[in-house]
C-alpha cells in the first residue's frame, strides 16, 4: 500500500510539472483531453479513501491547483466545447467530496487550514 501511495504522489508531482510547463492553449487542450475523465476519477477515489492522509492530499491538491490555473490564458476551449463545464464540474466534485470528508472526520485544524487554503486557491 505504501508503494502505491508513493507512485500516486509521483504521478501527481509529474503531472503538476507538466502542467507548469504548459503555456499555450493548444497544449493545455491536449493534456486535458489525455487526462479527462480518468484523472478526476482517481482524485475522487483518493479523497474517498484517504482524505485524512495529508502526504497524499497535498500533491493532489497542488496538481489540481496547477491544472486549473489559467495563467497566460491557456485554458481556452471552443465555443461548442463542453470542456470548460466539464473542468468546473469535475473540480467541484472533488472539492465537495473532500470538504464533506473533512467535516465527517472532524480533521485536525492544522490539516483543515493547510488543505482548505489549497482548495480555495483552486476555486
Amino acid at each position: 500500500n505504501t508503494q502505491a501511495k508513493s507512485e500516486i504522489i509521483k504521478l501527481f508531482r509529474d503531472l503538476q510539472g507538466i502542467c507548469k510547463a504548459i503555456n499555450i492553449s493548444h497544449n493545455y487542450s491536449l493534456i486535458f483531453e489525455a487526462t479527462n475523465p480518468n484523472i478526476f476519477m482517481l482524485c475522487v477515489k483518493i479523497v474517498e479513501c484517504s482524505s485524512t492522509d495529508v502526504s497524499l492530499m497535498n500533491p493532489m491538491l497542488d496538481f489540481l491547483n496547477e491544472f486549473c490555473d489559467n495563467r497566460n490564458e491557456r485554458i481556452k476551449f471552443g465555443n461548442n466545447s463542453p470542456n470548460g463545464i466539464l473542468l468546473f464540474k469535475e473540480l467541484s466534485k472533488v472539492l465537495t467530496i473532500y470538504g464533506s470528508k473533512i467535516i465527517e472526520n472532524n480533521m485536525d485544524a492544522a490539516i483543515d487550514f493547510k488543505c482548505a487554503r489549497k482548495c480555495f486557491e483552486i476555486i
